[in-house]
């Protein structure tokens, strides 16, 4: 690093925390007029000190430093000029992130190492750097967790259930994750079935990895309901290959789409003469097993159909070929929704969802749903979520200090074009656990869109600045648009070096998106920028704590949940606080349907 000194000084401004960092260059009389400004980049921006003109030195950063609460990036800052000052980008970059724990500096020794001044980001930027060990450990155990469980076609976990209780084989203390505990019955072919505590606080059970021998009962296998309990069966004790990033470039490689030719906004399907599918070259009924990358296709011109069952990664769902004067959309003025929530497993998000489905609200409201996690548990009777080859760990950080997690969505997107039930509505509506969301209220907004259906689609921006991910509402075409173009997209924004576009915001992406850009900011520019799915915006689509701009479209604040017309509100992240604006909203529609039938009355 270079030497700290007061002609070497830039700082970074970011509300109001500052990092100065240390960079040295000589520039020209006419380069030293251009940088005098102040030169902005999103919420952050870069501040010369008084007199640096006169010593030609650099006084702006020529890094942009980012945070996460697991890394720290270091981020060249886009300037005007894409001649010579280009060569400014990339001086400094930070000190390596600690691997280990004992890498780990003191507070104050980190604190004088990154000249982090006095701000409301300070603490946070500390706990940043000393959790980066414990984030890279987890991430490492949890993606070779996936890997397994995907090459092995691990069965669901089941949630509050109890197998072979009081046939224990051993026990073994310590185990923190479910699916670690299933791992290791697996390799113990003595092992036909296993459960783990997932209580908290309980002494010789918390933690721990219970696995069991066959029972004295027909099929060696006992059922038993018991809260604070996970149990479940082994996995394949014989592995194959399967799909998996291995770069992330691969990311973007999505499938492609199953009958996307065919499909011509069908709505809710009615087939009237089944026919055998043909599932590429297997004459068999199926979804799209995970670790086969296969989409359902018909042959001859048919359309594909979703039918019973469901893909959690490795069962067989099941698919239908239609002839196409078969298929159908029933009489319906409301348009149909599929909607979908992933969520991270053995978490407050489990927590909520679990609450949303007992409550049959939310995405239980609307025509179809499926739940995706790295996890397949089963949280309740008939209700499993789906795997999604990704470990779900994510950092924060980026250009807008933001959950960089569109890595993971596309793993969400490639199971959601592989499982195929985005074909059997004319809207598929991704939503967040901690969103409070109202499907009745949403259809009456989207009848409003019928003209976009479409051609290349439409999708739904909920929020002045741009789409943010708390809910997200894609028309079948504009879901077809994004996964025939995400390659495209990566080529046209990732890895492009700093230009124009960059000072005129488009926000183009430099560098490797999925180290830059959380998910929602990634899909609305590559949707916007390079297919021809209409964006339009939905004023009342959106109400949260995040999205700066709609206050001029309510009276009411987001955390009142009072705008009778909001489709969604966010974060709730407490289940009572989630009920209450919940019970909130049930009470407006109420009162609403009442004052429409008094009227009614009195005509």
């Amino acid at each position: 690093m270079l030497p700290v000194s007061s002609e070497r000084l830039g700082v970074l401004e970011l509300d109001d925390a500052e990092l100065h960092i240390p960079v040295e260059k000589e520039l020209t009389d006419a380069e030293a007029r251009e940088m005098a400004p102040i030169l902005s980049l999103g919420s952050a921006r870069a501040v010369a000190s008084p007199g640096w003109g006169s010593s030609k030195k650099l006084k702006v950063i020529a890094a942009l430093l980012l945070t996460c609460s697991a890394c720290i990036v270091a981020v060249p800052l886009a300037v005007q000029s894409r001649h010579g000052l280009m060569s400014l980008l990339g001086l400094w970059t930070a000190p390596p992130m600690p691997t280990q724990k004992d890498q780990v500096e003191p507070y104050h020794r980190w604190e004088h190492d990154y000249h982090v001044q006095p701000g409301k980001l300070k603490h946070s930027l500390y706990k940043v750097y000393r959790n980066h060990p414990i984030f890279l450990t987890a991430k490492q155990i949890l993606t070779g967790l996936v890997q397994y469980q995907t090459s092995h076609d691990c069965p669901m976990q089941e949630l509050g259930v109890d197998l072979n209780k009081g046939y224990d084989l051993r026990s073994i203390p310590g185990i923190t994750y479910a699916g670690i505990c299933q791992k290791i019955c697996t390799e113990d072919w003595g092992c036909v079935a296993w459960s783990w505590g997932l209580v908290r606080n309980a002494p010789e059970f918390s933690d721990v990895c219970f696995l069991k021998r066959a029972a004295a009962v027909a099929g060696g296998i006992v059922r038993n309901n018991a809260t604070g309990v996970v149990g479940g069966l082994p996995c394949n004790r014989y592995g194959h290959g399967f799909w998996w990033a291995w770069q992330k470039s691969d990311f973007y490689k999505l499938p492609a789409p199953a009958g996307a030719s065919m499909v011509t906004d069908l709505g809710v399907i009615q087939c009237d003469e089944p026919l055998h599918h043909h599932c590429q070259d297997e004459h068999k009924e199926c979804c799209a097993p995970l670790h086969l990358d296969k989409t359902a296709k018909c042959a001859g011109g048919l359309v594909p159909v979703r039918q019973a069952g469901f893909c959690n990664g490795s069962d067989d769902g099941k698919f239908t070929c239609c002839r196409s004067n078969s298929v159908s959309k029933p009489k319906n003025l409301m348009p149909s929704v599929h909607c979908v929530m992933l969520f991270l497993a053995y978490s407050s998000e489990q927590d909520l969802l679990v609450y949303q489905h007992k409550r049959q609200a939310g995405i239980f409201q609307c025509d179809s749903h499926a739940i995706y996690s790295s996890q397949v548990i089963q949280l309740a009777p008939g209700l499993v979520s789906r795997r999604i080859p990704h470990s779900m760990q994510a950092e924060i950080g980026g250009q807008f200090a933001t959950v960089l997690n569109l890595g993971i969505f596309l793993a969400l997107y490639r199971q959601l074009i592989l499982d195929g039930d985005y074909l059997k509505t004319d809207w598929t509506i991704k939503v967040d656990p901690d969103t409070v969301f109202f499907p009745s209220r949403l259809r009456k907004s989207l009848s409003n869109y019928n003209f976009g259906l479409g051609d290349a689609g439409i999708y739904l921006n909920n929020c002045p600045d741009g789409l943010h991910g708390p809910i997200e509402v894609f028309s079948q075409r504009s879901f077809l648009a994004l996964a025939e173009n995400a390659q495209k997209c990566y080529e046209l924004m990732d890895n492009k070096p700093c230009d124009l576009d960059c000072q005129a915001k488009r926000l183009v992406c430099i560098g490797n998106c999925t180290d830059w850009w959380g998910e929602d900011i990634w899909v609305d520019r590559c949707l916007d920028l390079y297919t021809n799915a209409k964006r339009m915006f939905s004023r009342h689509l959106l109400q949260e704590a995040h999205c700066v701009g709609t206050e001029e479209y309510s009276t009411h604040s987001w955390k009142s949940c009072k705008d009778p017309r909001t489709v969604a509100f966010h974060p709730f992240k407490a289940k009572d606080d989630w009920e209450e604006c919940y019970r909130t909203v049930e009470s407006i529609e109420k009162k609403t349907a009442s004052d429409k039938l008094g009227r009614f009355v009195m005509k």
